[in-house]
C-alpha cells in the first residue's frame, strides 16, 4: 500500500500544466490604454467566427491563458494563416510560406497568471481559417481554429 501511495504521489506531482492553464479564443476588448499606442485587453466571449475589421473598426480577437495569480509558464504560439497576411507586429522566430498558407512561429515568453494575447487584423487581410497552436511548456496543448470573414457592415 505504502509503494501505491508513492507512486501515486509522484504521479500528481508530475502533473502538466493541462490542469493549470486554459486557452481559449475569443473576442476581445480594451481594458486600458497604455502609453501612446499600447493597450491592455480583456477576454469577452469564445468565438470560432471573427470578422476581418482592423483594431480601429473594433475587430479585436485573441487569446486568453488562464491559470492560478502565482502559476508561471511558457508560451509559444505558431499561426498558420491564409497566404497574403502580412504581419505587422509580435516578435516572429520564423515564417514560412508554401502552396497553401503562411507559418508564423513567435518567441516563447514567461507568463504569470491569467493573460491575454491579442491577434489583430490589419486592411488587407484575407478571409479563411486561421489557426493558432498553442505550446506551454514545451507541450503542444491546443490547435484554435476560427474562421475570418469579410463582414456585411460594421
Amino acid at each position: 500500500m505504502r509503494e501505491f501511495l508513492v507512486i501515486l504521489a509522484l504521479m500528481v506531482s508530475s502533473f502538466t500544466f493541462a490542469e493549470e492553464v486554459e486557452v481559449r479564443f475569443g473576442k476581445l476588448k480594451v481594458s486600458e490604454r497604455i502609453g501612446a499606442d499600447g493597450y491592455r485587453f480583456e477576454f469577452m466571449e469564445e468565438t470560432k467566427r471573427a470578422p476581418l475589421l482592423t483594431l480601429e473598426e473594433g475587430g479585436v480577437y485573441g487569446i486568453e491563458y488562464r491559470a492560478p495569480e502565482n502559476y508561471e509558464y511558457t508560451v509559444q504560439v505558431k499561426a498558420i494563416i491564409p497566404l497574403g497576411v502580412t504581419e505587422t507586429g509580435g516578435d516572429l522566430v520564423s515564417t514560412k510560406k508554401n502552396t497553401e498558407n503562411t507559418v508564423m512561429v513567435f518567441k516563447s515568453r514567461s507568463v504569470k497568471g491569467t493573460s491575454v494575447e491579442p491577434f489583430l487584423f490589419t486592411k488587407g487581410d484575407p478571409p479563411g481559417t486561421y489557426t493558432l497552436e498553442v505550446t506551454i511548456n514545451n507541450n503542444v496543448v491546443k490547435k484554435l481554429s476560427y474562421q475570418a470573414y469579410v463582414p456585411t457592415t460594421h
